[in-house]
């Protein structure tokens, strides 16, 4: 009768335990969400193949898309990420909202087009961000604001080129507090960030 006291009260108590332990493999994944091949305002659900990306979701130019795609946002909106495959020519954000980029970052690392962004940036506060820019390719960024919020971290990785003529290589743009001074287009690896943080 002890012993099935004792069971009782082990299996009580592990079950917090065996639920924390299931929780530590677990990993979210994000939706890829496929634009459609159309100029509608990036806020439409008209303008994706399903529905408009959540914050949680990855957007995504491939070739679904068939010619050079410049695109509105139509409102501020707040995406996982953006990642260019291979539409039919180069990719621009624009308009005077802003696009909240999160963990997932923006992924050109097998892009055969390039992107240019000139709606004003946030990468959002408090997550790790990589920019991945594969070789030939271009991240074109001239946004009217750029934000890199608290917390936020930001790496580079790759052998293509990220230009800008708006984000300052300073405490108020890429690099950050206690960075050095570089400049911001550097073909192949660019100086900007092998890793920034800011707050």
């Amino acid at each position: 009768m002890n012993n099935s006291s004792n069971a009782h009260k082990f299996s009580v108590w592990s079950l917090p335990a065996v639920f924390a332990l299931s929780l530590t493999g677990f990993t979210l994944h994000a939706a890829d969400v496929k634009k459609a091949d159309n100029a509608n305002d990036l806020n439409q659900a008209t303008s994706w193949v399903s529905s408009a990306p959540s914050a949680a979701d990855i957007a995504v130019w491939d070739n679904g898309v068939t010619t050079a795609n410049s695109v509105l946002l139509g409102a501020d909106v707040s995406w996982g990420g953006v990642k260019i495959l291979d539409p039919g020519g180069t990719v621009t954000i624009g308009g005077p909202h802003t696009l909240t980029t999160g963990a997932f970052g923006i992924d050109m690392s097998s892009a055969t087009q390039d992107l240019v962004i000139t709606s004003n940036l946030t990468v959002l506060a408090n997550t790790h961000q990589t920019w991945k820019v594969a070789t030939g390719r271009t991240l074109q960024l001239n946004p009217g604001l750029f934000t890199r919020s608290a917390g936020a971290t930001l790496n580079v990785q790759g052998a293509g080129t990220v230009a800008t003529s708006s984000i300052a290589n300073d405490p108020t743009g890429s690099l950050g507090a206690g960075q050095a001074s570089a400049p911001v287009q550097q073909p192949g690896m660019p100086q900007w960030v092998r890793e920034t943080s800011s707050g």
